[in-house]
């Protein structure tokens, strides 16, 4: 268990910190903190808090977590880093992997603080433990704590220690008997063994062995055996041989073979998360890397059915055909390893042989040589999916601590897969909803060419038949007027009125179909059709509007020019109702194959954000018309600066 431990939060929220220390408390983890937001504050706090462990937000305004860690380095600090950030990329994680950061923490999963905190303080604390072990080792080497024996030129002892005597008795359980061989006393080290003879017969000043022993109470231990020739006047006399006891330095060394294992294992299994994007790969993956870099024997997934339980291999590593035929399905039993597994969560057995549960196995895990094995569950939207199973060859493999590391791997897979299968649905959805903005605008458009068909039609009807069917009734008028003689001025008046009348008719039919559709589009152009708009709207609305052409006349496509021309209509219309304006300006330009159009008004403008909230139904009809024949229309505005509208729209070739 950790004592209480200082906590140094560098992050420029300091919610999230608190959002940690929270997480922290509820564990019952026992800290004080500190939060620093600025390179100074982080600098001094280095120097005055002097803290156990660094929780680093990645992105900050002036700063990042690869620049703290890296000052940190540099002020020869060996202390655990960890660092928290909301994303992060593949490259980025590799690159703090490689830099020695301990540890990186997503935003969304600050669950995993306590646990990461302890695991880097735990591998820094082992670290350490390396160290203070070989210093000690250094000091022994020079002191009579180490146990000598000297023998004769007949290997017969003449003298020894207490410290020999010690570790002789503890691990070989023999007593020391001076007058005896040496080799009664350590017979795994027999003199026939090919380094021992070589030292005797040629001469040899020096030879180094560690032997295992089991002592007993059947635990392991470690003797260094450093035996030299003592050498009078050119002749060999008899040896001295060194004992050492090296059990905690093996031990020592077994777990930073473990630790570096395991950390190897975790490490290209996070990439592997970090690097694919689809489940398949991921399993494959995920079987290799315990083969190639956790040292497992075997490793293999089995696909979980959903309604029976029953298991079936979908990737596999470390196998021959003969292990996947036999793992092929493997059914539930309501009992044994299969339930403990479902009702736990996981399944660990460090003696296969001795297992009862396992019984069915025995024959074929003695053939391949499997002592130990592991396996989790892997879920996906909380419903289990998969099993991870996990061999080895050697018996009590899997300590508490690999437990805890081999869990936390299952939890991010299965943490990954929950990824997946949200992105999954995101694509699909966004498929879906791009098809349907699609059809939307397929069916928008598609209104609006019959809309504006309609209102070509209804424009040619009212000009065409109602237009002249209007002048035909002023020339009967007149012709009444011109014959008829009665001398009665009332009469003549009001034929003059009516007269007057028609042409007003005549006029208003003129206007109405004009609006509907202006046959200058069609009979000179959309040029000559936006300049006549222009005029039109300075007449009737007395704002002086000025329209400034660099594009040659030419044939437009009919669509393309109705809305050009409806955007500007629309755009006036707007300027007249809201605007409040003194003059209008309307440029039309052409760039790198773009028609341009800028309608700028010097009225009381309005704030753009309204428009991004879709509260103004005008604006939008406008954008989706530019939209429709691949345009883009933006409004530039503020309050009592004017309003610039810009229409771009890329001409096919």
């Amino acid at each position: 268990m950790l004592g209480e431990i200082k906590i140094l939060f560098f992050d420029d929220n300091s919610e999230d910190a608190e959002l940690m220390k929270i997480e922290l408390e509820r564990v019952n983890f026992k800290f004080t903190s500190h939060w620093v937001d600025t390179k100074e504050d982080y600098l001094k706090a280095l120097r005055e808090f002097a803290p156990d462990v660094i929780l680093c937000d990645y992105s900050m305004p002036s700063f990042n977590g690869m620049e703290a860690f890296k000052l940190l380095k540099g002020a020869d600090i060996h202390i655990p880093f960890i660092v928290v950030t909301g994303a992060i990329s593949e490259q980025l994680a590799l690159d703090f992997l490689n830099e020695g950061v301990d540890d990186f923490i997503l935003k969304s999963s600050f669950g995993r603080v306590p646990k990461s905190i302890e695991k880097a303080i735990e591998k820094k604390n082992t670290e350490n433990k390396i160290k203070q072990s070989e210093a000690n080792l250094k000091v022994i080497f020079g002191n009579t704590l180490e146990g000598f024996i000297l023998t004769d030129e007949n290997n017969l002892v003449k003298s020894f220690n207490k410290r020999a005597g010690e570790i002789i008795l503890k691990f070989i359980g023999n007593d020391i008997v001076v007058g005896k061989s040496v080799f009664d006393f350590i017979g795994n080290l027999d003199k026939r063994t090919p380094p021992f003879s070589q030292l005797s017969r040629e001469g040899e000043t020096n030879f180094q062995h560690n032997e295992s022993f089991r002592d007993k109470d059947n635990n392991i231990g470690w003797i260094n055996f450093s035996i030299n020739n003592v050498i009078v006047d050119g002749n060999i006399k008899g040896l001295c041989i060194t004992l050492r006891d090296i059990t905690e330095l093996k031990q020592s060394e077994e777990k930073i073979r473990i630790a570096n294992r395991m950390y190897a294992f975790i490490s290209e299994v996070n990439k592997t998360i970090v690097k694919v994007n689809e489940e398949e790969t991921l399993f494959k993956n995920i079987c290799e890397i315990a083969v190639e870099h956790g040292k497992f024997k075997m490793a293999w997934i089995g696909k979980v059915d959903p309604i029976d339980k029953s298991k079936s291999l979908v990737e596999a590593s470390g196998m021959n055909e003969e292990d996947m035929k036999l793992l092929n399905h493997l059914p539930y039993q309501d009992f044994g390893y299969t339930k403990k597994l479902f009702d736990e969560g996981k399944y660990l057995c460090n003696d296969i042989q001795n297992e009862k549960d396992l019984a069915d196995w025995h024959a074929y895990t003695k053939l391949r040589g499997i002592n130990s094995c592991l396996v989790f569950l892997i879920k996906k939207s909380g419903v289990v999916i998969a099993t991870y199973n996990l061999y080895s060859t050697q018996v009590d493999y899997f300590n508490k601590d690999e437990m805890e590391l081999l869990e936390e791997v299952a939890e991010n897979i299965s943490f990954i897969l929950d990824f997946f299968e949200k992105e999954n649905l995101r694509m699909e959805a966004e498929v879906a909803l791009n098809k349907l903005n699609t059809q939307l605008q397929q069916l928008t458009s598609h209104l609006q060419n019959i809309r504006e068909e309609e209102r070509k039609h209804i424009a040619r009807e009212i000009h065409d038949e109602l237009g002249q069917q209007l002048t035909a009734l002023k020339m009967d008028i007149g012709w009444i007027a011109h014959k008829q003689k009665n001398p009665d001025r009332e009469i003549a008046s009001k034929l003059q009125n009516t007269l007057n009348f028609c042409d007003t008719i005549i006029k208003t039919v003129r206007r109405i179909s004009s609006e509907l559709r202006p046959a200058i589009i069609d009979d000179l152009g959309l040029i000559a059709a936006l300049e006549w708009k222009c005029q039109n709207f300075e007449e009737k609305q007395e704002i002086p509007c000025e329209f400034n052409n660099n594009i040659k006349e030419r044939k437009f496509d009919s669509n393309f020019s109705i809305t050009v021309f409806r955007i500007l209509q629309e755009t006036l219309t707007n300027v007249t109702r809201h605007a409040d304006a003194k003059s209008v300006k309307v440029n039309v330009d052409e760039r790198n194959n773009i028609f341009i159009m800028e309608i700028i008004d010097d009225g009381k403008g309005f704030d753009a954000k309204e428009t991004e909230k879709g509260r103004t139904l005008g604006i939008m009809g406008m954008k989706e018309r530019a939209l429709l024949i691949g345009g883009e229309l933006s409004i530039v505005s503020e309050i009592n600066k004017g309003t610039k509208t810009i229409l771009s729209i890329k001409q096919k070739k």
